[in-house]
């Protein structure tokens, strides 16, 4: 919680704009530091963005953990209001960690006390900014997150009547002066997928990985496909340097871990740790082909509970000069995600259709099939950020 380090006086957090504006630039570049601290240097800067700069229509929510309170900074355009609630940070660690284990589960993530608790949390975040937020015409949340809250997938969240992703667009950021944010030119979208459906090194087989890549690149015409033997170090690292992919989809096994060396994708022959491809991306980008515009990670998963492996996925991207990831905080159930990824694609290569809007669309999908309707299928995915 590195935001809580330095938030330690009222006058900070007063709703004065001057002093909100520091505390936003303070949380911002606390931001950057934290992602340097997970790769272990000081490979990547921060610039100043402004949230008008970004989306007039999102507000970017900048949830900070205290000892005895949470603090809310809202973000919209020139406009930053404040919120504060009385509640120990234990009590909401201890919720949360509740929270994730029913969500992990069918049976759980369905039952009363799950809804009660994620309005709770709803509450607590977002509660004191709900009139607000409606006043401004908000379409899409920005979540810059802190501590255990990075390990909850807000689109649960829930007011009473609906969930968060019934009501907005949800991403997560690392901070908006990591992004480079740009729409997403679906005119031209060309893919590079890869995936592994059989059993390796000691991991299950994937057997919807097949109709997934399928699927997905039935929306997407222009593509190349590494599937099993093809799926190899050599092949993937090759095709990152010199296929035009604005997609990148590995549908495989894999995990965020707690630092840059346990976070890795499984090819054929073995585990291909993030760096070796962060590598290869940030040689791509010093070449004449355009950048990747999307990672994903349709079978992989963070450590269990681990706030920092969260940082992984965002940082895998910005480190690769990526601009957005999409991924999972824990297992995802294989036919769901195939699902997912049809839904998420068909909506993604819709003329104007923004990357945050496709992921809703896709969530919103999974939710309204009765077999796929319990959290547990629809909240394991993640996009973090650029929404555009």
């Amino acid at each position: 919680m590195l935001q809580s380090l330095f938030i330690k006086n009222d006058w900070l957090l007063n709703n004065s704009q001057s002093f909100l504006r520091r505390a936003r630039k303070l949380i911002e570049d606390l931001q950057v530091a934290e992602v340097n601290d997970y790769f272990q240097d000081a490979c990547i800067q921060g610039s100043p963005v402004a949230a008008d700069e970004v989306d007039s229509t999102a507000a970017v929510i900048y949830p900070i953990l205290l000892d005895d309170q949470l603090d809310v900074i809202v973000s919209v355009g020139n406009d930053i209001q404040h919120y504060s609630t009385d509640v120990a940070s234990q009590d909401i660690e201890k919720t949360i960690q509740q929270l994730l284990g029913a969500l992990t589960s069918p049976i759980r993530s369905k039952r009363p006390r799950t809804t009660q608790q994620l309005q709770q949390v709803y509450n607590w975040i977002l509660g004191p900014a709900e009139d607000y937020l409606a006043q401004q015409e908000i379409k899409s949340l920005v979540f810059v997150a802190d501590g255990v809250l990075r390990t909850l997938p807000l689109t649960t969240l829930h007011d009473g009547e609906q969930y968060l992703i019934e009501k907005y667009n949800v991403v997560l950021s690392p901070g908006l002066s990591l992004l480079d944010p740009r729409p997403l030119k679906q005119q031209d979208l060309q893919m590079l997928t890869g995936g592994l459906s059989e059993a390796r090194s000691g991991f299950s087989a994937l057997p919807f990985v097949n109709n997934e890549l399928q699927q997905v690149t039935t929306q997407i015409p222009d593509h190349q496909v590494l599937l099993n033997q093809t799926l190899t170090k050599a092949n993937l690292l090759d095709s990152l340097k010199t296929v035009p992919a604005s997609v990148v989809h590995l549908a495989t096994h894999g995990e965020f871990g707690a630092t840059d060396e346990e976070t890795f994708v499984l090819t054929w022959e073995g585990k291909l740790t993030m760096e070796e491809m962060s590598r290869v991306l940030q040689a791509r980008n010093r070449s004449n082909l355009s950048p990747v515009e999307l990672l994903v990670f349709s079978a992989c998963k963070t450590a269990s509970g681990d706030s920092r492996a969260v940082l992984g996925i965002a940082g895998t991207a910005i480190r690769s000069g990526a601009r957005s990831t999409l991924a999972g905080p824990w297992a995802i159930n294989d036919q769901a995600a195939a699902t997912f990824m049809t839904e998420f694609y068909k909506a993604l290569a819709q003329p104007e259709t923004t990357k945050a809007e496709a992921f809703r669309q896709a969530q919103l999908a999974l939710m309204q099939d009765p077999e796929l309707a319990s959290p547990f299928f629809w909240s394991p995915f993640v996009l973090v950020g650029n929404w555009l």
